[in-house]
């Protein structure tokens, strides 16, 4: 599930390096292949496997980050040959330990930071954008047309060209042609801004039904999902392995860090309006902490702030209808 609000700084403390790091990666290859990264996979398995390894490794003493310097005598290599006797006593012994279990979050963690979705982005991409046509229709979403822009498509004709025509004539002796273009929609502006109060809210008005009217033939075309509370419920559970292949191909493609934020009811939280955040991939960045980590107060006012805004988008019906999920 995307990351829950708790008010405390969110994510890992500290990345392996050095030979903690350089034996991590000798697992990546059993991540592949158990599907890292893939809907469907289940690395699960491998996380408790490379857990196991490390406390036989290094042990249990935090921080598990701490550089260890060379390789512990004695230990071989992995994967490291434990009978399936002596791995079970020991699984059950530190699923005891809490320490462990942070272990295992962290190992987890780094894993994904490092190596999530780096070779899977397309596939994934792919099916969030099928999705995305299905919802949409043929085409996307209609916007809202500027006034201005509206203003030049009615009138340009008759109120603003014969204007430009008699501007550009006292300019294109000094002016460069290729400077017609931009000059002429510039003047555009300048024409809009110096008609009446009264015209402008007209044209205003006509932009505002012609959106309307767009949005209402684009919403019947869409193929919306079905919705229900157990449908959004799950969806939630599963917003990582949505959020995190789309907000990091978008900071590829973009250049930028990306975070995605998503607020509404949330059932397991008693149907209450909440933020869930998903933040792209900080691993290749000159800090390695998320928003939350970097700026927590700023993070949290932001949070308080969006919620408040999220509030005017659900009824209480809406809140309590999103509680059936979790009853």
């Amino acid at each position: 599930m995307a990351r829950k609000v708790t008010g405390k700084a969110p994510g890992r403390e500290s990345d392996f390096s050095a030979e903690k790091k350089t034996w991590l990666e000798t697992f990546h290859q059993e991540l592949v292949d158990a599907g890292f990264g893939v809907k469907g996979g289940d690395p699960g398995p491998v996380y408790d496997t490379v857990t196991t390894h490390f406390v036989l490794r290094y042990g249990l003493e935090e921080p598990f980050g701490r550089d260890v310097g060379d390789p512990p005598p004695d230990v071989p290599a992995p994967p490291v040959n434990v009978s399936e006797a002596e791995k079970a006593d020991h699984l059950a012994a530190r699923k005891k330990l809490r320490t462990a279990w942070i272990l295992f979050f962290k190992i987890a963690n780094w894993y994904r930071a490092r190596y999530r979705n780096k070779k899977i982005h397309s596939g994934a991409i792919k099916s969030i954008l099928a999705d995305m046509r299905a919802m949409s229709g043929a085409n996307a979403r209609p916007r809202r047309q500027l006034p201005a822009v509206l203003y030049s498509k009615l009138h340009y004709p008759t109120r603003i060209k014969p204007r430009f025509d008699t501007m550009w004539d006292s300019l294109k002796a000094t002016t460069p042609d290729k400077e017609r273009i931009a000059l002429s929609c510039k003047f555009v502006y300048t024409c809009w801004d110096e008609e009446t109060e009264e015209f402008r809210r007209d044209i205003e008005k006509q932009a505002e039904e012609q959106h309307r009217a767009a949005l209402e033939e684009w919403r019947a075309g869409r193929e919306a999902p079905e919705a229900s509370a157990e449908v959004y419920h799950e969806a939630l559970e599963n917003l990582n392995t949505v959020g995190i292949p789309l907000v990091d191909a978008l900071a590829e493609r973009l250049g930028m860090h990306v975070v995605l934020l998503a607020v509404g009811p949330v059932g397991s939280e008693g149907g209450q309006v909440a933020l869930r955040s998903v933040f792209s991939d900080t691993a290749g960045g000159l800090t390695s902490k998320t928003w939350a980590q970097l700026d927590h107060t700023g993070f949290t006012a932001m949070e308080k702030s969006i919620t408040r805004y999220g509030c005017g988008f659900f009824s209480k019906a809406d809140c309590v209808a999103r509680m059936a999920a979790d009853r």
